[in-house]
């Protein structure tokens, strides 16, 4: 870029001494509507001169060698830019135009060709410097495009290993998958004889059930015979324990005959003999009043011989109230072995009963 322009400043024309501050004094002074720098990509085309006449072909902006060599250098590096046109004449051709008019016209004229110059001069600074501008906003461009692209790329990059990753899941797959396969096909395999042999399991289960049912309804069948004898024999049991329920108390009710029988008798003639010795008792109770009453009055001599018979008789009352309470006390025991004698009777043929019933 600094090349090209220097050899465009170096291309342009010296000019005379006393123009030199004029020139200044023109690019000092502001720049018009028609002087700005156009956007780029357009051409500029001013159609009248400030007089209000036409403009010349040579009097159209054009770019020089210098701003050529330079769009097509971005062109060429970018590949994407519009070329910018330089207008219906070649530089070549305007350069020659241009010299000619000048030794051909007058020094009014040639002032006001080289003021052309400067402002073109100008305007291809200006240029330049939008060319420069736009060649750096197209480098960062660039610049961001080439990292977009690497990120793509990366992208690219990262995808096809996914790609790769995924292709060999796949392989990893197909290769599971015959493993699973013939994992399934065992295992079927497996299941058909486990349902084979549960189908065997079950025809023994349902013949060992008839046998077993049949076993039950014969078992029944000796359950009813046995129960029917059963009831028989404690049918019978019980008849023949009754018999002798019946015989037994047959034989206690004469066992209680005969022993009330043989009390009563004795009791009697013992009642009978208490009761003698008991008016006997009272009879010489009643002498001894008697003889004790008459000789109350005085001395008698036959008082010791009394009193001694009175004490030999109140010495055999006292024995016969002493055998009287023996018989008393025998009676009594006779009487209690008695009523044990018939409660163990009575409770032995109970028991009998109970076991006959169990």
């Amino acid at each position: 870029m600094s090349e090209n322009v220097s050899l465009m400043v170096s291309a342009q024309p010296k000019l005379p001494e006393g123009q030199q501050p004029q020139q200044q004094q023109q690019q000092q002074q502001p720049l018009s509507s028609a002087q700005k720098p156009r956007p780029l990509g357009r051409v500029r085309v001013q159609g009248q001169r400030a007089n209000g006449q036409p403009r010349k072909s040579e009097d159209f902006s054009v770019q020089g060698e210098a701003f050529s060599a330079v769009e097509k250098q971005q062109s060429s590096s970018t590949g994407s830019l519009p070329p910018i046109t330089s207008g219906q004449q070649t530089p070549q051709h305007q350069r020659q135009s241009s010299i000619q008019s000048t030794s051909s016209s007058s020094p009014t004229s040639d002032a006001f060709r080289l003021t052309r110059l400067q402002q073109r001069e100008q305007e291809l600074l200006k240029k330049l410097q939008d060319a420069a501008a736009r060649e750096k906003l197209l480098k960062e461009q660039v610049d961001k495009l080439e990292k977009m692209l690497g990120t793509a790329q990366k992208l690219l990059d990262d995808e096809r290993k996914a790609r790769q990753g995924v292709e060999a899941q796949l392989a990893d797959s197909s290769d599971s998958g015959d493993k699973y396969r013939l994992l399934y096909e065992e295992e079927c395999r497996a299941h058909q004889a486990t349902a084979q042999r549960i189908e065997q399991l079950q025809e023994l289960h349902r013949e060992e059930t008839a046998r077993l049912m049949q076993q039950l309804d014969s078992l029944k069948d000796q359950l009813k015979q046995t129960e029917s004898r059963h009831e028989d024999e404690l049918a019978k049991l019980h008849r023949e324990h009754q018999q002798a329920l019946s015989d037994r108390d047959k034989r206690i009710d004469n066992l209680k005959r005969q022993v009330a029988g043989a009390l009563g008798t004795n009791s009697h003639e013992r009642q009978s003999q208490i009761d003698q010795l008991n008016k006997e008792l009272q009879k010489m109770v009643h002498e001894v009043e008697t003889l004790r009453r008459r000789t109350g009055g005085g001395g008698c001599q036959q008082c010791p011989t009394k009193d001694a018979a009175m004490r030999d008789q109140g010495e055999q009352i006292r024995q016969l109230g002493a055998i009287c309470q023996r018989f008393r006390g025998q009676l009594s025991e006779q009487e209690q072995m008695l009523i044990m004698l018939l409660g163990s009777k009575t409770s032995t043929g109970a028991a009998g009963v109970s076991k006959a019933k169990q």
